[in-house]
């Protein structure tokens, strides 16, 4: 644990209860937590704890339509300064993972997913272009399985730089003496 709490910006779908339980966590520890989404959860229950910035309302170019693209990496490394974050962390790698490695902010943990690593990595230009430039930003890269693990490696990821974390579920409630007959 550091000296002091650390400011973290998370990049991420605001909706998601993945990203949303990051955050909360993390607040839970007494970090400050300042997440920047496309979507933000609507309930502001699920905001409790932590600061929510809507990538629209960032700076004016990303309230325009057609502009917002090319301006949200910037606004997102502006704000990061502005708040003077120790640690950007990116959930998925499209949109958000783009969007972190345009904004040059370091250190940066990126989170790729199956559907980015595995679909996006392969398929479309554009897709694939993005992936790879999200993956060459990251310092450091959180997987939840073997096989992502591997695939963000293949995709340019330093192996000694790929975190697997695990999740685990409670066996308890499971097993042959809790068998239900039918």
């Amino acid at each position: 644990m550091p000296d002091r709490p650390l400011r973290l910006l998370g990049i991420g779908d605001g909706r998601s209860i993945i990203f949303l339980r990051w955050a909360w966590r993390l607040a839970e520890r007494g970090h400050e937590v300042h997440i920047v989404s496309d979507r933000i959860t609507p309930r502001a229950e699920e905001l409790e704890g932590i600061t929510a910035h809507d990538v629209r309302d960032l700076e004016l170019a990303t309230r325009i339509r057609g502009l917002r693209r090319f301006a949200i990496g910037g606004a997102i490394g502006r704000l990061a300064q502005r708040l003077d974050v120790d640690l950007v962390h990116a959930h998925y790698l499209l949109p958000y993972g783009h969007w972190a490695a345009q904004a040059g902010r370091h250190p940066l943990v990126m989170s790729p997913w199956n559907t980015d690593i595995f679909t996006y990595g392969k398929e479309r230009a554009r897709g694939r272009r993005w992936v790879a430039e999200a993956i060459a930003a990251g310092d450091e890269y959180v997987v939840s399985s073997i096989a992502n693990a591997e695939e963000t490696v293949r995709l340019g990821a330093p192996q000694d730089k790929v975190n697997r974390i695990v999740w685990y579920v409670d066996l308890r409630p499971f097993g042959p003496d809790r068998r239900v007959e039918g």
